[in-house]
């Protein structure tokens, strides 16, 4: 779909780069910390930079989707995590 997010993929090196530098972003949004946080699967939307929409295993069963924008790099803006929400499932849909 034409400027929507693609299909859902496993969370490659990028992705988990991507997520470990914003884990801090994502827990001050949610007023919590987590002892695991691993992304999972991902899809990604191409604006003026990348928009990642993430699913983040974090402690026990439970997950949270992020939406993660990183602007282009000569924009010299910094990444930040646009939305976060908690207590989502494995079989949650992104």
């Amino acid at each position: 779909m034409l400027g929507g997010f693609g299909d859902a993929k496993p969370a490659d090196d990028e992705v988990k780069k991507v997520v470990n530098e914003t884990k801090a972003d994502v827990e001050k949004k949610l007023g919590t910390t987590f002892n695991v946080f691993e992304p999972v699967c991902y899809k990604t939307q191409v604006v003026a930079g990348v928009n990642y929409l993430v699913k983040i295993k974090v402690d026990g069963d439970k997950y949270v989707h992020a939406k993660i924008y990183q602007p282009l790099p000569n924009s010299g803006k910094p990444r930040q995590v646009l939305t976060a929400t908690a207590n989502h499932g494995k079989d949650d849909k992104l």
